[in-house]
Parts: C-alpha cells; structure tokens; sequence
C-alpha cells in the first residue's frame, strides 16, 4: 500500500503546504482521508488514475478539510461521469448535497443534460460504527475539537494493513490509544508550541493569544501525539496538519523523545510505502 500526502497544512492553504488531504491506495483503488483546498494537482500526480479515487472519508466539516471536494467532485463527474461514495460525522450528507449542487451547475456527467442532478453516496457515520467498504473496513470515533462540528478519528484496515487518522482532535488518549492499538501507521496531527512562537513572532498580543488558545483547546501537542503512538504500541507514526511555524526537524526530534519507533514529519506529495 501507498500513503500519498496531497495536503499537509492546518488551517488554510499557505506557502508550500495545501490543506489536508491523505490518499491510501493500493494500485487499483484509492481511498481519501479528507479533501481540503489546494490538493487536486497532488491527486493528479500522485500516480493513481483520478477515477480509482471512488471514495472519500471525512474526520469532520471544518474548511481545511473538504472545501477541495467540489472540485474532485467537478473533475470526477466530467469527463469520467464517477460518482464517489463519501463517508463521515453528522452533517456530511447536507455539506455533500450542497456540494453536488453546486457543481451541477457547472459540469454534467457525460451523456446527460446539463445540470441534471448528481446523486452523490454519503453513509453518515456513527460513534464506534466500523463499515466494511471496497476499499477495507473502517472503524470511526467521535473525538473532541470543536462545538460547532462533529469530529472523527478513523482507523483504515486497507491492503491487510492498518492505518489510524486523527483528523484533528484535541488531545485524548483515552480515545487514541485503543484506536491506535498495533496499527502500521497512526496519522496524527501535531504542534509545537515553538512551532506557535516563531508562526506568531511580530503579531500582536491578541492574535498570539487567541492563536496559542484555539491550538491549546482544540489541537494536539506533539509530545502528546507521541505518547499515544507509544502507548498504541504503533509502528510509524507520521505528524502532519502543520502550522506556518513548524520545522520538521524539530517536530520529529521533540516526537522522537516519546517515541522509540520511526517518527516522519509530512511533507508535501510526499509518498510512504507501507
């Protein structure tokens, strides 16, 4: 199995980084983990034909997550006429409607008027609900980050390999660490609070507070991240949703005092062999 990073940012697309999005495939059939802004020139070079990409699992319905799905959506219906399936928390069946919607009104399938309605497939997952899917079977847990979304970790079992995606979520080990257990991979995202201080250097007082506040309440530091990839007994644990202040050397060098095992800072269209 391939790991393909096409996005590797938090919070919108910034210099060098586009925003969340991690394709999982096997040669033939590809399965994203969120579909942020900035991410469909990676899903083209990624190597996987766009129309094996048939589904899409959401962690939650923040921007930096799912505002790149209209446009695989547009690029999927026209000229392949593929409808992918899409799975995630409460509220993704009305975002994907919306989304469908609006890209009707600028592509069709092939063969039929334009405009016409595209049906896209969405399974609205529950807490603790695992689906067994094309792709492999999926397990999903309702994590914690913020009120005005519903947010998922998920662990993949694709190509009789395990992979568990954080999404983002405020760190808990309760929750991680269970769905963590001996996975190949856990995705996790991570700061640093030197990360935060060099990405707030010259701001003012109230923006690096309320910065500092809003990754303190709804992110997970790295050290954290690396205990739970120690105590989930994980072989590789790559770091990833990374702020504009974040050097990969030393997010890999803090994980690595937690964690005994291979610790990989994401990178852009970067490729993991699993």
């Amino acid at each position: 199995m391939k790991i393909t990073f096409c996005g590797t940012g938090g919070g919108g697309v910034t210099p060098g980084r586009a925003t969340s999005c991690i394709l999982l495939d096997d040669g033939e059939k590809g399965l994203l983990l969120d579909c942020g802004p900035g991410t469909i020139g990676a899903l083209f070079r990624s190597g996987l034909p766009l129309p094996a990409m048939e589904a899409i699992l959401f962690s939650h319905l923040h921007m930096d997550h799912v505002l790149g799905f209209p446009e695989l959506l547009a690029h999927l219906v026209f000229p392949f006429g593929v409808l992918p399936r899409v799975y995630g928390p409460s509220g993704t069946r009305a975002f994907v409607d919306l989304a469908a919607r609006t890209t009707a009104m600028v592509t069709s399938i092939p063969g039929r008027p334009f405009g016409g309605p595209l049906d896209v497939p969405v399974m609205e997952l529950d807490d603790g609900q695992e689906v067994v899917t094309k792709e492999g079977r999926i397990r999903s847990i309702v994590v914690p980050h913020a009120p005005e979304v519903v947010a998922m970790a998920h662990r993949v079992e694709f190509g009789g390999l395990a992979v568990v995606y954080s999404g983002d979520t405020r760190a808990d080990p309760r929750l991680m660490t269970p769905l963590a257990e001996g996975a190949d991979v856990l995705i996790h995202e991570a700061y640093s609070e030197e990360g935060l201080e060099d990405w707030t250097a010259g701001s003012s007082a109230a923006r690096r507070e309320a910065i500092f506040g809003a990754f303190e309440r709804t992110h997970t530091r790295v050290d954290v991240a690396a205990r739970i990839a120690a105590e989930a007994g994980v072989q590789r644990l790559v770091l990833t949703h990374l702020c504009p202040g974040e050097m990969a050397e030393r997010l890999a060098r803090e994980a690595s005092a937690w964690f005994t095992g291979e610790v990989v800072v994401a990178e852009e269209e970067m490729a993991l062999s699993v």
